[in-house]
């Protein structure tokens, strides 16, 4: 239940601490709807991962390429060609 309510930030944040410290390219794409890795999580994620580039599905949960499969293509292409 609390990986539910605060994943990836419950001792996850190292995990993105050690990407941030790398020096590629890094892409988002995350549903405002997801339940297990709350959205509201963004902040602290874009801050560890400072170069990261975020794109927002709107009404996507956490298996946002089920649930918004055009949406998730369109910011998946977006993010690859940036």
């Amino acid at each position: 239940l609390s990986s539910m309510r605060h994943m990836p930030l419950g001792g996850g944040m190292a995990i993105f601490e050690e990407v941030g410290a790398y020096d590629y390219p890094v892409g988002l794409i995350w549903g405002d709807r997801d339940e297990i890795c709350p959205y509201e999580n963004r902040k602290a994620i874009l801050q560890a991962v400072q170069r990261a580039r975020l794109v927002t599905v709107e009404g996507g949960g956490h298996a946002v390429h089920l649930d918004c499969p055009d949406e998730f293509e369109t910011a998946f292409h977006g993010l690859l060609g940036a």
